[in-house]
């Protein structure tokens, strides 16, 4: 966020005021859907996005992993602006609980949690465009940051896209 705030204001940078700074997203997927949340109390970040990921309770005297953020649940308590979590269900992708654990912790602010049967913890990232999690995507920041309402229909409302589909599970709090 640093960088991109200062290449924005930097006289000769390709940025040079062309990034809307007043709406910065973090999002990430499985770990980096750790780093995310690590980052996501930041005042500047104004939306944060959980792909196949969802903090993880520390067991008892176990080592903490190298490969992640050690961030305590507590965090959520301290989220300011909209988040959404997107996984596969629990045979499909071990992030499950960590993300529904998550959403149902959250009270605060605006949250969207939606699972798909079958989605596994890779998701749809290797196909064309990044598959439908891509277009989810898109669709997401296109509502959220160009008020785009043709994109909010994937999301708003009891009869948004995914919760008509029957092999996405929505659940929302503080939100349409």
């Amino acid at each position: 966020m640093n960088w991109a705030i200062a290449e924005n204001g930097r006289e000769g940078s390709q940025y040079y005021k062309k990034l809307d700074t007043s709406k910065i997203a973090v999002m990430g997927q499985s770990c980096g859907g750790i780093q995310a949340l690590a980052v996501s109390t930041d005042p500047r970040v104004t939306l944060t996005v959980i792909w196949n990921s969802g903090l993880i309770t520390p067991r008892a005297n176990a080592a903490p992993s190298p490969a992640m953020e050690n961030i305590p649940k507590e965090q959520l308590a301290k989220l300011h602006a909209p988040i959404f979590y997107f996984t596969g269900d629990k045979a499909s992708d071990i992030a499950y609980a960590n993300g529904l654990d998550d959403f149902q912790r959250i009270d605060a602010v605006p949250a969207f949690h939606a699972y798909k049967d079958g989605l596994p913890h890779t998701g749809t990232y290797r196909e064309p465009n990044g598959g439908e999690l891509g277009k989810i995507a898109v669709a997401l920041l296109d509502w959220q940051f160009k008020g785009d309402k043709q994109a909010a229909k994937m999301f708003q409302g009891d009869d948004c896209t995914l919760c008509r589909d029957p092999k996405w599970h929505v659940s929302k709090k503080k939100m349409k």
